[in-house]
C-alpha cells in the first residue's frame, strides 16, 4: 500500500461568513424629527442613531408591548369620540332644520 504524502495530509480550513445581525430598534416619536418623521410615528431604526441622538435630545422612545396597548386604546378613544361627536353633529343639524322648518 502506498503512504500517503505530507502534502495530502495538509489541514484544509473553509472560511464562512456569518450573516450580520440586525442593528435596528422599533421606536416611536415624542416629536417632529427633521428628515425623518412626524410625532407619534412608529418606525425601524437605526440603534446607535436612537442612542446617540433621539434617546437623549428626548425625541424617541423604544416601542414596548405596554406602549402599544395604551396607543391603540388611546386611538380607539379617539375613534369613538369622532364617532359619537359626529352623530351629535348630525341629530343637532337635523334638530335644527326641523326647527327651521316649522317657523317658516
Amino acid at each position: 500500500m502506498a503512504k500517503p504524502q505530507e502534502s495530502d495530509k495538509s489541514l484544509v480550513m473553509a472560511i464562512v461568513a456569518q450573516k450580520k445581525a440586525k442593528k435596528t430598534r422599533k421606536i416611536v416619536l415624542k416629536e417632529d424629527v427633521v428628515d425623518l418623521e412626524k410625532k407619534g410615528q412608529l418606525l425601524d431604526d437605526k440603534a446607535g442613531f436612537y442612542r446617540n441622538y433621539l434617546f437623549p435630545m428626548g425625541k424617541a422612545q423604544i416601542v414596548t408591548p405596554v406602549l402599544l396597548k395604551r396607543r391603540s386604546l388611546s386611538s380607539l378613544a379617539k375613534v369613538a369620540s369622532k364617532a359619537l361627536g359626529d352623530e351629535k353633529a348630525k341629530q343637532q343639524g337635523g334638530d335644527h332644520q326641523l326647527y327651521n322648518s316649522s317657523e317658516s
